[in-house]
């Protein structure tokens, strides 16, 4: 009769061994998905910085490349018959801009996405008072002014002598009840505020709330104009964003509208020369003795990614990311924190510059 084999199992060491390699490759596992999770958050906080200087800087170039644009002439050739205050309505310069006073050129930022700041001596020049509230502490402000976006001039039909109060023209679709507008036959152009809008009987009339001052025949154009102003505001949520306030006429005041978040501050420098249109040095708003002779524009921005997309370094002990950034000149303290940052500049010529 032969005997059954013994069933033989794992001894106390064989299972000792088994549970340790599991354990090691249980935490190479581990180590591996968290450093993937760190370079996938730092690898997604890059494409954020980049996508969000490519927005920026689309929207500021298209704007400042019709600034001082109206229809077929430009500002230096305008007569400017609204009432305009300091800034809101006064297009007599296709560029002005605001340059936040910084003591010892160093700002510190001592929370993120902070109260706006309300005093209007805290930028040179001071600030317009329509702007007051709106801009962060330390950011720039530029206010361009010309051709609306997107806005197409339309033909003027028929002759419209110095004094009158109408235009014809071919089509009204872009223009609207209180826009401003510039009538131009490409010699000289006047700037005047439409009070209303009839297409009665297939005939567009245009009435004016100011009067020509000069002759306009037909095959003149008419177009929209805005003013568009850039600037860094408190926000919703963590982050400051970038702001952009429109003014075409419609309203009493700034259209406000957040563009893109996490932008920590933004410097402005303008491009100055002499009357070729030639630029010589470039230089901040309180130092531009005559904003017609601005050529060019040097926008600077310090964005900041999500918390967790910088990548971790041992020597900064909890502080993950730098703390002073240099933006045009200035030093930037920001708060210690795991966000990726970067400082994205951008230099832009006035296309209408001289006209």
């Amino acid at each position: 009769m032969k005997r059954r084999p013994r069933m033989q199992g794992f001894s106390m060491v064989e299972m000792m061994v088994a549970i340790t390699i599991g354990l090691l490759l249980l935490v190479a596992l581990v180590g591996t998905m968290v450093a993937g999770r760190k370079d996938y958050s730092t690898n997604a906080g890059q494409g954020e910085l980049q996508n969000a200087g490519a927005t920026i800087s689309n929207l500021i170039a298209q704007s400042a490349r019709g600034a001082g644009f109206f229809a077929c002439s430009g500002s230096s050739t305008s007569n400017e018959l609204l009432t305009a205050g300091s800034l809101l309505g006064n297009f007599s310069n296709p560029v002005i801009g605001y340059g936040a006073v910084v003591a010892s050129s160093s700002l510190a930022l001592s929370s993120l996405n902070g109260s706006n700041d309300g005093a209007l001596s805290d930028w040179s020049p001071a600030l317009d008072s329509s702007l007051q509230g709106l801009v962060a502490k330390g950011s720039d402000v530029l206010v361009l002014s010309g051709q609306a976006n997107g806005a197409v001039p339309v033909w003027v039909s028929a002759y419209a002598s110095a004094g009158a109060t109408s235009l014809q023209t071919q089509s009204s679709s872009t223009i609207a009840v209180n826009n401003v507008l510039a009538v131009s036959n490409c010699a000289n152009s006047t700037i005047v505020q439409v009070s209303g809008v009839n297409s009665a009987s297939g005939v567009v009339t245009v009435s004016l709330a100011q009067a020509l001052d000069s002759n306009y025949p037909a095959g003149s154009m008419a177009a929209p104009l805005a003013q568009t102003a850039y600037f860094v505001g408190q926000a919703t949520g963590s982050q400051s964003a970038l702001y952009q306030a429109y003014y075409d006429g419609t309203t009493t005041n700034w259209k406000t509208t957040p563009l893109v978040p996490g932008v920590d501050t933004m410097q402005v420098w303008y491009g100055i020369g002499g009357a070729s249109g030639a630029v010589n040095e470039y230089v901040p708003a309180g130092q531009v003795s005559n904003w017609s002779q601005v050529y060019a524009l040097r926008v600077a921005l310090l964005l900041e990614g999500p918390l967790g997309s910088a990548p971790a370094s041992p020597n900064t002990g909890s502080c993950v990311n730098q703390r002073q950034w240099t933006v045009l000149g200035n030093t930037v303290t920001v708060p210690c924190d795991t966000r990726l940052r970067h400082v994205y500049t951008m230099t832009v010529s006035l296309r209408n510059a001289g006209l």
